[in-house]
């Protein structure tokens, strides 16, 4: 439930490079293939990389929750940059392609078609994966092909593995690395995301880190790092993706929660108190139902207040700017970087996916950058020094997403009908009480 509620900047103990364990795959599968039951096909994973869908879920959206909610943008960035650099491959020519062969992670070794012996995971992703990729290959690709397995690795970028340094194995099927297309890219993605201590650390395991990293030293081919992209994919379609849904259909910061709450807690207390006092007279007991509207409500707003709802602000079609996206801020920002405040928030589907820099382009979504650290922007110092009567009242801004609206009408629905359900059966119970009689009015 936390995951449905900001609480404002405060820092998030995230993992230590160190003792970390491997992903379970098949618990996150489960979670994701329970994730299409309840959310819309336009709210998939698949559409928001797209950035298809509007807020309060777009990429940008789903960007902003990971980089200030979840704190594990890295996930994202790399799945970004992996899915536009797999794209820009395809497009390479055969010749190109040739000096950069296939690589078995499992293995360790060039992979043939005849040397996929890797997990199940690993081997229903790379097929994938390289069907896509051996749509593009012609004949040519064959005799560049064999021209490589001929030629002898001379200047390696990265260094090697003690394993290769020490047996000397490969050193007479790789191409010179200066011949490699992208070499200079993959050594930055390994340095960026893979290595231990990088500045947006993926969370992989031991194997899978020194996989990545000798695949690497090896070849710039995309199976290079398939296992950091599967573990990638896993985390965002398992957990990441599936909490993002859950939050977006909160529509109100945690102030508001808060005192929406406390306020529920004060009308259950008057209900409660009215009630007790109408026991008490020797009034009928028809009065006593006069308490079912105040537990109805009361009922209702603790209930959905608990996904973080305000109903006060769905019946409105509204929902509360997040902090970090409130006017002041986000032209603060827009100043300091010279661009109007539509340009820094406004994004394509072709912008996003690209690793070329793009000064319109909201930061985080650049494949490489500094650590995924928000404390030095301007809108943690001026969200801190903030009055907490103002953050209940921070500006809203219009649902544009109606599957989220669809998504909220169902918390509303459940909460009218236990919030319905819990004040029946106090009132029904409240009735039967005979009368005490005790205050005579």
């Amino acid at each position: 439930m936390s995951l449905l509620l900001y609480s404002g900047p405060r820092r998030k103990k995230k993992w230590s490079s160190g003792g970390r364990e491997e992903l379970d795959f098949k618990d996150l599968e489960k979670k994701a293939k329970a994730t299409k039951k309840w959310i819309h096909p336009k709210l998939r994973f698949e559409e928001i990389i797209k950035n298809k869908p509007l807020p309060p879920c777009s990429l940008n959206d789903f960007m902003d929750y990971l980089v200030y909610v979840e704190r594990e943008a890295e996930t994202l960035q790399f799945f970004l940059w992996y899915y536009d650099y797999v794209r820009r491959w395809v497009k390479l020519h055969p010749a190109k392609k040739a000096t950069a062969p296939k690589w078995d992670p499992g293995n360790k070794r060039p992979l043939t078609s005849h040397s996929r012996k890797g997990s199940l995971k690993e081997k229903v992703k790379l097929n994938s994966i390289l069907d896509i990729l051996d749509r593009e290959a012609g004949p040519d690709s064959r005799i560049y092909h064999h021209r490589y397995q001929s030629s002898s690795a001379t200047n390696f970028s990265l260094p090697r593995s003690p394993e290769t340094a020490a047996t000397g194995e490969d050193e007479k099927t790789w191409e010179p690395f200066s011949t490699q297309p992208y070499r200079d890219e993959i050594n930055q993605i390994v340095r960026h995301y893979i290595i231990s201590g990088a500045p947006r650390q993926l969370y992989l395991s031991s194997q899978d880190r020194q996989a990545c990293i000798h695949g690497a030293e090896h070849t710039t081919h995309p199976s290079a790092l398939l296992p950091a992209f599967i573990s990638a994919e896993a985390m965002l379609r398992g957990r990441l993706h599936p909490n993002f849904i859950s939050w977006s259909i909160s529509n109100s910061n945690r102030p508001l929660v808060i005192a929406s709450r406390l306020l529920s807690v004060l009308l259950l207390l008057l209900a409660a108190g009215l009630d007790a006092f109408l026991i008490l007279t020797d009034w009928s007991r028809l009065w006593r139902l006069t308490c079912l509207p105040l537990f109805f409500t009361a009922f209702c707003v603790i209930i959905a207040s608990g996904s973080g709802l305000s109903l006060a602000l769905h019946l409105r079609g509204a929902r509360q700017l997040r902090p970090w996206e409130q006017a002041a801020d986000v032209e603060a920002a827009a100043a300091a970087a010279g661009y109007s405040k539509k340009h820094l928030r406004k994004n394509t589907g072709d912008s996003v996916l690209s690793f070329d820099a793009d000064p319109l382009r909201k930061g985080s979504l650049r494949p490489l950058g500094p650590k995924n650290d928000f404390w030095d922007e301007e809108w943690v110092r001026v969200y801190e020094k903030k009055w907490l009567f103002r953050r209940v009242l921070d500006g809203t801004v219009p649902v544009q997403n109606r599957h989220v609206s669809v998504l909220q009408d169902a918390v509303v629905a459940g909460s009218v009908l236990w919030g319905s359900l819990i004040a029946i059966l106090l009132t029904a119970g409240s009735i039967f009480v005979p009368a005490l009689g005790y205050i005579s009015v």
